[in-house]
Order: structure tokens, then C-alpha cells, then sequence
């Protein structure tokens, strides 16, 4: 990718940090920047490829040549409830950009990926880093990882649930537009965190609620139903013993019944 032609479309108030052909993690790299110096505006980190991608829950994130790998940091000027839009934030600025190249509406399954076509282009993962000798959170990066093209490169055991955008398009655009265009959805969207408008959107491109879902949590797992999704990205469910939950952290399954 082209350190130049990215740092011209971001917007001026978006530092452009480093572009990297491979990488362990651009979570990892801003996190390590984070802690090691005050991080006051928009930072971002690119790649081609990740050889140490994160997912959610300590899982890895396959990163193949042939993806668009980025996180922004930004600093925290939120109290903890609004931050937690964030990663609803990022979903649907991941969906508004690809639905400009795509026919087909993309999907969010909750509570970080990004569907295409029934199966996942996209994931999400936000972490917080934390001021030690203020015990507060003074930055948080939100990761990115976009198929773009390279479906042959997952493993087998992966394609049946993966897709890419190449798969989608007739005209496949750069990873340097993609970027660029990603960055600025995010940005855009995160300088007004508490928008309606933007939950909103959220529950719509929603394809769990009203589903039955298999709820894991720790070493457990329960069946329950999605009734809705709820203004600070909560999970709402009704489990089969008749209690309800708002879920801010889980891992779900659409159960097959």
C-alpha cells in the first residue's frame, strides 16, 4: 500500500502513523505506540498483511495478502458507556463503505462482524489502553481487518464461512481507497458517538434479532432468543426459562432449528 496516497484522502485531523506490507497486529503495533508516548489526535496504522492478527476473545484473525488491515487510535473524550458505541460505530461505517461497491446490502452480526452474502468480509475488534498511574482509559483502538481479495488463501476449514469483496464486485477497487474511504466513515461517525441515527442503522443491517441463538459465555452455553438490540449496542434476550438479559460482552451462534 502507498504510504503517500493514503495520507492524502484522510481527513487533516487524522495522523497517518505507518504502512506496513506485513505486520504481527496493527492492534498490537498502536497499542505498544500508546503506551509508550501521549497519543492526542487520530492515529492510524495500515497493512497488506498480519502475521499475528487478533480476533475477540484471545482468538487469532487470519490476515492473508490480499486484505486491508488497519486500526485507529483515538483518545478517549467519552465516559465509558458512550465508548462502548464504538464498535458498533465502526461496523457501520465498514457497511456504508462497502455498500457503495456492492449491490447487496452488507449485514452486522453482533457483536463485530460484517457480512456479505451470508458470510463474514469483515471483522472488528476494539481494546482500550489504560493510564496506569491515572487508572483511566486515555485511548482506544478500534481494529479493522477487510477481506479483499485471496479467498484461496484461508484455510479450508475457513471458506465455507469467509468470503471476500472480490467475490461481490465486478470492478474490485485499491486497498488504498478502501482504506482511505473506511478511516474517514469511522471518523466521521465517532465525532458524534451518542447520533440515534447511527444505532439505528446498527439494528437494521441487524440479521440476529428476532433469531434463536445460542448464547456461549465463559464455559457455558444457552439457548435463548434475540429481541432486540438496544441504544448502547446491548444484546437484548429472552432465554427458554423465561428470564431476559441485555448482553454487553458474549460470543452467539444462530442455532438451526
Amino acid at each position: 500500500m502507498h504510504y503517500e496516497k493514503i495520507k492524502a484522502g484522510l481527513g487533516t485531523d487524522i495522523k497517518l502513523q505507518a504502512v506496513f506490507e506485513n505486520v504481527d497486529s496493527t492492534n498490537t503495533y498502536l497499542k505498544k505506540l500508546c503506551n509508550a508516548q501521549e497519543i492526542s489526535e487520530k492515529t492510524v496504522v495500515l497493512a497488506a498483511q498480519q502475521s499475528g492478527g487478533r480476533g475477540r476473545l484471545g482468538r487469532s484473525f487470519v490476515s492473508p495478502q490480499g486484505g486491508v488491515y488497519l486500526s485507529i487510535a483515538f483518545p478517549v473524550r467519552y465516559s465509558a458507556d458512550v465508548a462502548l458505541l464504538i464498535t458498533a460505530a465502526a461496523a457501520v461505517a465498514v457497511c456504508r463503505v462497502l455498500d457503495r461497491y456492492t449491490n447487496e446490502a452488507a449485514q452486522i452480526k453482533w457483536v463485530n462482524d460484517v457480512y456479505l452474502g451470508g458470510k463474514k468480509v469483515c471483522g472488528i475488534l476494539t481494546e482500550a489502553v489504560t493510564d496506569t498511574q491515572r487508572g483511566c482509559v486515555k485511548n482506544t483502538i478500534v481494529g479493522i481487518g477487510l477481506n479483499l481479495c485471496g479467498y484461496d488463501a484461508f484455510p479450508e476449514e475457513l471458506k465455507p464461512i469467509v468470503t471476500t469483496l472480490e467475490q461481490h464486485v465486478k470492478a474490485l477497487p485499491s486497498r488504498e481507497e478502501l482504506a482511505v474511504q473506511i478511516v474517514n466513515a469511522l471518523c466521521r461517525i465517532e465525532a458524534d458517538l451518542t447520533d440515534a441515527a447511527v444505532m439505528e442503522e446498527y439494528r437494521t443491517r441487524s440479521f440476529v434479532i428476532g433469531k434463536q441463538v445460542r448464547v456461549i459465555q465463559s464455559d457455558t452455553e444457552t439457548n435463548a432468543l434475540v429481541t432486540d438490540i438496544d441504544e448502547r449496542g446491548g444484546l437484548c434476550v429472552a432465554y427458554e426459562n423465561g428470564e431476559t438479559a441485555v448482553l454487553q460482552s458474549a460470543e452467539i451462534s444462530i442455532r438451526t432449528i
